[in-house]
């Protein structure tokens, strides 16, 4: 053969018998199976091969697909009846190819004549055809910067006798993000490759988004039994997240000079060959429900947060990138992601986790302890205004005051009052001298007016952390006159 069918015409003859010289009828023949087993001596050893694989097929006398079983009459007043069957090889199959009676194989017919059930054929054929190999199968880009370049090189080869026209070479889905070339410029479309050519297929990969992509590369040809090849193409850019605290926790120490609120960061990057999508923050309970409130993120970095959960949908290209293909992402910038402590109650201890969702496959959601210790400023308490002066008062001797209770401030260490501001909400003056100074703590006075009566004098008192509280009003009978 030479890539081109050959037929040759096989005859199934039923004859009746002679006995005595003469003819006896006989019933019609059954043929209920026909095989095919040749060698392919292209191999060393031969192998085995079915007469199919190498390219032989059984037809009906007009070309048809053969039909089992056969049945084969002698039909009235003659002496046998026939069934003419067509072997074909298409040589699409590139070998010789032989199979006889000697090694078991051959064109083999099973019948129920009881003198003969197996008829076998020598069957032989030499193809010569084309045949295509397309090596890798498969190619994995693995991980490719997105908006950058990577290659793959396809090798087609023509591993058959007779020349091979490769037609063409295609994306299935038309994907523009591969881009096919030959490796020495030519068309792909090339006229013949001579047996033990080759050539090499480039397709070029540019990822345009962080996806990663799946496509096949389909190869067509003249090979008879393989006109078209497929070559599986993966890769892509992966998002990847990178932060600081690497081990997921961030502290708030206290500071010296303590303050009422702190303010730490949490560095955000994108460190893998994709656009990092940050799609959403939250502070959520790690233990104590009271600690969660303590915690808040900045709104002047992230005004969507005033409330929480709150998607931010930040866009963060790899710090290595050239260019940033996203709108909104800034090239090599780490996003600080500050977060701020202020604790609105008496713990000494806060925590909370700070939840970070990204598109990052690997770490989907990553969980940042905040950890903040503290020594609140408790404000003042049990706080009164005390007379001191010697006698009752009245009218027109001074009344010296003093504060009474206690300063509270940091938690298991001394405080004092730092200032204390007097206020007459019901009387005949408010002036107090001192007032509004650490010094009016201790004592400060006012001198009342004719006609004296009840005065009510508060204080408002401020300890040396900050924290303040203001006293109930003390009542304050002042007579008339000091007769």
């Amino acid at each position: 053969g030479t890539g081109e069918a050959c037929d040759l015409y096989m005859e199934i003859v039923n004859r009746k018998r002679s006995v005595d010289g003469n003819e006896v009828s006989v019933a019609p023949l059954n043929v209920d199976r026909i095989d095919m087993l040749v060698q392919n001596f292209n191999n060393f050893p031969p192998t085995q091969e079915d007469g199919a694989a190498a390219g032989f097929s059984l037809l009906e006398e007009d070309g048809s697909p053969l039909s089992l079983p056969i049945n084969v009459p002698v039909p009235p007043g003659e002496s046998s009846g026939s069934k003419v069957v067509r072997v074909r090889f298409d040589g699409s199959v590139s070998g010789t190819f032989v199979g006889s009676e000697s090694d078991g194989r051959g064109l083999r017919i099973f019948s129920d004549d009881p003198t003969n059930e197996l008829q076998t054929l020598l069957l032989s054929a030499t193809g010569i055809a084309p045949n295509i190999e397309v090596v890798p199968d498969a190619f994995d880009y693995g991980p490719v910067q997105q908006g950058m370049a990577a290659t793959a090189t396809i090798s087609v080869r023509n591993q058959g006798d007779a020349d091979l026209a490769v037609t063409g070479a295609q994306i299935r889905s038309g994907n523009a993000e591969f881009q096919i070339s030959t490796a020495d410029g030519m068309s792909i479309a090339r006229t013949l490759l001579g047996g033990g050519d080759r050539f090499d297929i480039v397709v070029t990969y540019t990822p345009t988004d962080p996806s990663n992509d799946l496509e096949v590369l389909e190869i067509t040809s003249m090979d008879p039994d393989e006109p078209t090849v497929e070559v599986s193409l993966s890769g892509g850019p992966t998002p990847r997240f990178c932060f600081e605290p690497r081990r997921g926790v961030l502290e708030f120490p206290i500071p010296d000079p303590p303050t009422e609120t702190r303010t730490r960061e949490v560095s955000l990057q994108s460190c893998g060959t994709g656009n990092l999508t940050i799609t959403s923050l939250d502070i959520v309970n790690a233990g104590n429900p009271e600690s969660v409130d303590d915690f808040a993120i900045d709104t002047a970095a992230f005004p969507e947060c005033a409330s929480l959960p709150c998607s931010v949908n930040l866009e963060l290209c790899p710090s290595d990138q050239p260019g940033c293909t996203v709108a909104g992402a800034m090239p090599g910038i780490v996003k600080a992601l500050p977060i701020i402590y202020d604790n609105n109650d008496t713990s000494l201890q806060d925590l909370a986790d700070l939840k970070i969702t990204t598109n990052d496959p690997r770490l989907p959601e990553v969980t940042i302890t905040l950890d903040a210790s503290d020594n609140p400023c408790l404000p003042p308490a049990g706080l009164g205004v005390e007379v001191v002066t010697p006698t009752d008062p009245c009218v027109p001797m001074p009344v010296v005051l003093r504060v009474t209770g206690q300063p509270g401030g940091p938690v298991g260490m001394p405080s004092t009052y730092a200032n204390c501001d007097y206020d007459m909400v019901f009387g005949t003056t408010n002036i107090f001298t001192p007032n509004d100074t650490m010094q009016a703590c201790t004592m400060t006075q006012f001198v009342p007016v004719s006609p004296g009566g009840l005065h009510l004098v508060s204080v408002t008192v401020t300890n040396a952390c900050g924290a303040t509280a203001t006293s109930p009003p003390e009542q304050i009978q002042v007579a008339p006159n000091c007769n």
